[in-house]
Order: structure tokens, then C-alpha cells, then sequence
């Protein structure tokens, strides 16, 4: 997280807030037993301790939900299809009813095995938390870098970048 952060705070990179940031946020902003129960089920939370989770508050709070560039947008999960606005917990709601309005729509928070698009929705989690790929999507070009994970012992513990096509889930419209 410090390293990502550096790289925002330097200007080279945008962190979005996703689900699991919200997640944070509103388990360490909770009272009484709310914080608790919200938190026990927050990996990040388990992972960095509550002193390191709250220093983090702030920041957390602060990021972007969505980011423009000209023709695209990135936002975690997509928009919520009655008000268009950023949802971090969409799916199949936003798949089967984005028209196109803000151009292509980069989003991660539903993992599959390849950087995939459907029509003007170009999917890039690739799973790496699960051991799958760490994927990155130039919605410019659109190209492809994927980096593998550990998917088991024998994988390579120092994997290398490897271009890849992304994998249309179904033709543009």
C-alpha cells in the first residue's frame, strides 16, 4: 500500500476506492459493536492491525471514485444504471444496461481468468489476490500486460510481464 500510495502521491498513478476501501472505511467510522462486526470480515483490517488501518483513514476516505480520460472511464465495479453514477458493488445491472454514454468503462471487482470486454465494458481484474494474473489495461492503445501469479509452489517465484490480447467476452456494439 505505501509503495501504490507513493506513486499517487508522485502523480504516476491513480488509486480508485473499490468496495473493499468502503468496506475499511465504514467498519473503522462505525460505533459501538458495528465497527466490530463490519471489521471482522475485512481482510485489510486482519492483515495491518487497527493502528495501521487508522492511519490509513484518511486517505481511504479522500480517494476518487472514478477516473476520466477522453472516450473512457475507470471506476471500480461501474455505475449504478438508474442514477449513472459510480456503484461500487455493481454488476450485472450496470453489464446489461450500460449504453455507451461515457465511452469504454475499465472496471475490475468481478475477477476472471483474462482482461475481457463486453461491448463498451472492458474488464481487467484477472484475480490476482486468488493467484491468478496481475493484469493492466491501456485504454488508449488496449494493450494488455499481465504478470502471473503463484498458482501453485512450483510457479516462478520471479514472474515476468507478458503481453496479452485482451479476450472479448462479446462483440462491440
Amino acid at each position: 500500500m505505501e509503495r501504490i500510495w507513493r506513486l499517487v502521491d508522485s502523480g504516476r498513478a491513480v488509486w480508485l476506492r473499490g468496495n473493499h476501501e468502503q468496506d475499511l472505511i465504514q467498519g473503522l467510522q462505525g460505533a459501538n459493536g458495528e465497527a466490530e462486526r463490519r471489521l471482522a470480515g475485512c481482510d485489510t483490517y486482519r492483515q495491518l492491525g487497527d493502528a495501521h488501518c487508522r492511519l490509513w483513514l484518511d486517505r481511504l476516505q479522500h480517494l476518487p471514485l472514478a477516473y476520466w480520460g477522453e472516450g473512457w472511464v475507470a471506476t471500480h465495479a461501474g455505475f449504478d444504471p438508474s442514477t449513472w453514477q459510480p456503484d461500487l458493488r455493481v454488476r450485472l445491472d450496470f453489464w446489461q444496461n450500460y449504453d455507451g454514454r461515457f465511452g469504454d468503462v475499465v472496471i475490475g471487482h468481478t475477477p476472471g481468468p483474462h482482461v475481457r470486454r463486453m461491448r463498451h465494458i472492458v474488464m481487467v481484474d484477472t484475480g490476482a489476490c486468488y493467484g491468478g494474473d496481475l493484469s493492466a489495461y491501456c485504454p488508449e492503445t488496449e494493450a494488455v500486460i499481465a504478470v502471473p501469479g503463484l498458482r501453485s509452489e512450483q510457479a516462478s517465484p520471479l514472474p515476468g510481464a507478458r503481453p496479452a490480447a485482451p479476450q472479448p467476452a462479446a462483440a462491440r456494439s
